[in-house]
């Protein structure tokens, strides 16, 4: 009998411990982030034969009311066989934080290795992923 007691108490101290161990960590990694703070965010937007939807895709960032200088966009072209490309760089020349790259200049191709490849080009810690036929509000 005194062995079982002796059992169930240690299991209950190693729980108890287990569970300090898992709080203590959690507090100590988790970290509160308020919107406000102004991080730096890269935005990737993967995009393939989007001719039609880039325009508007470029607009809509164009126009978010988060500071232009704490915010990042990256677009991908995978391996588009239409005018993707040119239509992206055509509408954001002069526009500095748009970057616009090719996928097939690195020999990869698909979505998983766009987002990749645009995530490595990023220069921010916080990511944002996107497609090009969607519309971030402007907020």
């Amino acid at each position: 009998m005194s062995i079982l007691i002796l059992i169930f108490t240690s299991i209950f101290i190693l729980f108890i411990l287990i569970s300090f161990c898992l709080i203590s960590i959690s507090n100590k990694t988790s970290r509160h982030v308020n919107i406000s703070d102004n991080l730096n965010i890269s935005v990737i937007i993967a995009a393939r034969n989007e001719q039609e939807n880039v325009i508007t895709i470029i607009d809509a960032i164009n126009n978010l009311t988060y500071p232009e200088e704490n915010y990042e966009a990256v677009i991908v072209d995978d391996n588009s066989t239409d005018n993707t490309f040119e239509e992206l760089k055509k509408k954001t020349s002069g526009t500095k934080n748009i970057s616009i790259i090719q996928l097939n200049s690195a020999g990869l191709k698909g979505k998983r290795d766009a987002l990749t490849f645009g995530i490595n080009q990023s220069n921010y810690p916080f990511i944002l992923i996107t497609d090009a036929d969607c519309r971030p509000q402007s907020n």
